[in-house]
């Protein structure tokens, strides 16, 4: 999202104190001339905003949170720039969206499994892995989903899909580390599809 605000740059100090004031903000920028703006530790709907930053040409949130909070507030904080400071979305810009939803998650089944190597390509790991007095029966633990990213230029986001074991927890217990592009509720969806197909 690139905004733009018709009658002149902000007044920097003015619009970090009182973004602080809105949200909370615990820690916020000390640089007024910094590349970006960095607020950490807000709040929002009762929900701790874990970080805010700001740059030129849109923002990046973080929370703890579903997506369609960080969603709410990212309307929110549109909205009040707007009324607040005069700051529109630029008519010549795409605005474009991007979410990182991380869960941990306890599976009935095996999720790796979706992608098991063949019994050759694991009679070869075993091989040199015992080979070389490594310790322990290698096995695979997850799964990396991704696109062709030079199919549309330079400059295109990489967005994995990533789901692998949590480590220092046993395999019985099926526990998962996962990171997908997908909202909260559509992460949570596609991992229960795959559940179902693999039990």
């Amino acid at each position: 999202m690139t905004a733009i605000r018709p009658q002149g740059q902000v007044y920097r100090p003015e619009l970090i104190y009182k973004i602080s004031q809105r949200y909370s903000f615990a820690k916020h920028p000390q640089d007024y001339e910094a590349a970006s703006l960095n607020f950490l530790i807000g709040k929002f709907e009762n929900v701790e905003i874990g970080a805010l930053q700001i740059y030129n040409d849109g923002i990046i949130v973080e929370s703890k949170a579903d997506t369609n909070l960080i969603d709410n507030f990212i309307d929110d904080f549109a909205a009040w720039c707007a009324s607040e400071f005069d700051i529109v979305s630029s008519a010549i810009s795409r605005n474009q969206k991007f979410y990182e939803s991380t869960l941990i998650v306890q599976s009935d089944v095996a999720l790796e499994t979706a992608f098991a190597p063949k019994s050759s390509v694991s009679a070869t790991i075993d091989k040199f892995f015992s080979q070389s007095h490594i310790e322990g029966v290698y096995k695979n633990t997850g799964f990396i989903l991704n696109h062709d990213t030079s199919e549309k230029g330079p400059g295109t986001t990489s967005r994995s899909h990533i789901i692998e074991r949590r480590i220092h927890t046993s395999f019985e217990q099926n526990v998962y580390y996962s990171i997908s592009p997908l909202r909260t509720s559509e992460h949570i969806k596609f991992l229960s599809s795959l559940e179902k197909i693999l039990a």
